[in-house]
């Protein structure tokens, strides 16, 4: 597993005298550096113009490293944010940089280059500890207070934080780092106010990539189930997945990606609901979960047309991270009004998480009901009552994503054709698929 720290060194780079953040789009020919217009910029206030090409100046791990080669550069026509492309640059093993748009008191770090280390031998990054506190503009900026003062005995906060434009603004969610914004300005230019200061949030980069016919700045990982393939359906047999490989093969060449699903369900994904869910979409079992399940969903169903409203609606999962009690995951489920008002009557719901299931893999109808009942009722601890009425939450099953592997490993087909053994495997899936009857 990659550091944090790993990642933010791979992530951070000098442009001219500011800082920028590497982000690789879906190309092989080329790689981004998101930055600030002012640090492509040259002259007074009243007379600035943009610099040429031969002249951006960018460097990875420290100022004297090799050089960057930079292929070409577009601005915003409002904001100060300008996006360079640079020769496709090798990825960081293991890690995918994403990004998600603020949320109010969320922790942040800015990570780059301040001039205050631009004589430090050992290292010239640094990294300041931040929260947002306020959005400007509706997503396009937000505010953020650095959570320790930025001054030091030699200098105010203003001189400390020279060099920091254009990095990055990154959110931890324990295992990876989330692009939030690219940190441009203080707000007060005298350094007070514990260093209140301006990012702009990384979306309004699409409208440049847009404009200029770049890739978005979506990651690989969400615009198609591709780089998912080589960690789904681990817990099943390669004599026996193979089988279904045609099914895998017509989930990943669909019109279905995680992009999509994100779009349409958003915060529904997890339970519980998040409304920072952009924080934690880089889950790999969380998306190799989705694969896995449209294609047994394509095996249950393989003469209906493909498509979002035939299978994802029908059929809904939802990722828990660390929970793997498909008992305590309903009971979570129970309580978050967002998930339980997307229930309908006789519905087959899918559990996941990070960590594969216990011993118990689904409950029926009737044990579903028991504990609909028991969260209806005043908690010990407090008079109120967790779900209101229960006889008006729909009836419905629940199996953990990890069944269907736990089942079809079961089948003996090393005697069957290949048309023999697909058809077991789907009569197991059409099993399973019958719970909620």
């Amino acid at each position: 597993m990659v550091s944090i720290e790993e990642q933010l060194r791979f992530s951070a780079v000098k442009v001219n005298e500011g800082s920028g953040c590497i982000f690789q789009p879906d190309s092989e020919e080329y790689t981004y550096v998101l930055t600030v217009r002012h640090n492509l910029e040259e002259g007074n206030y009243k007379e600035k113009k943009l610099i040429p090409i031969d002249h951006v100046n960018i460097y990875r791990f420290n100022v004297e490293g090799d050089r960057l080669e930079v292929i070409d550069y577009h601005v915003h026509t409002d904001l100060d944010l300008a996006l360079i492309i640079i020769k496709r640059e090798s990825a960081l093993p293991g890690f995918e940089l994403s990004y998600a748009i603020p949320s109010r008191n969320e922790m942040a770090y800015i990570y780059g280059y301040p001039q205050r280390l631009s004589n430090n031998i050992h290292d010239k990054r640094d990294q300041v500890e931040c929260r947002w506190t306020m959005e400007c503009e509706d997503h396009r900026k937000y505010e953020l207070k650095t959570v320790d003062p930025q001054h030091t005995w030699a200098h105010g906060s203003s001189q400390n934080l020279i060099g920091f434009s254009g990095s990055g603004m990154f959110f931890d969610n324990g295992e990876s780092i989330i692009l939030k914004g690219i940190f441009t300005e203080l707000r007060d230019p005298t350094g007070a106010n514990n260093s209140k200061s301006i990012a702009i949030c990384i979306h309004n980069f699409e409208t440049i990539a847009q404009k200029n016919n770049l890739k978005p700045l979506i990651p690989k990982s969400l615009l198609s189930f591709r780089p998912h393939v080589e960690f789904a359906f681990t817990r099943i047999d390669n004599t026996i997945s193979h089988v279904f490989n045609a099914n895998l093969k017509a989930v990943v060449e669909g019109p279905i990606s995680p992009n999509m699903i994100v779009e349409r369900i958003n915060e529904a994904l997890f339970v519980p609901s998040l409304g920072n869910f952009g924080n934690y979409l880089t889950n790999k079992r969380l998306w190799t979960s989705w694969l896995e399940l449209l294609t047994f969903l394509n095996i249950h169903q393989s003469t209906i047309e493909f498509s979002y409203e035939n299978y994802c609606e029908k059929v809904p999962l939802y990722f828990c991270e660390h929970e793997n009690s498909i008992g305590r995951v309903i009971r979570l489920f129970l309580r978050d009004d967002k998930l339980r008002s997307r229930l309908k009557n006789g519905q087959l719901v899918i559990f996941s998480s990070t960590e594969t299931s216990n011993s118990k893999e689904y409950l029926e109808k009737d044990k579903v009901k028991k504990i609909v009942v028991e969260c209806s009722r005043p908690d010990s601890f407090s008079p109120k009552i967790m779900i209101g009425n229960a006889s008006q939450v729909p009836e419905f099953s629940c199996v953990h994503i990890d069944h269907f592997s736990t089942e079809i490993g079961k089948l003996e087909t090393d005697d069957l054709s290949l048309e023999e053994a697909l058809e077991l495997v789907k009569s197991t899936v059409i099993k399973i698929m019958s719970y909620a009857e």
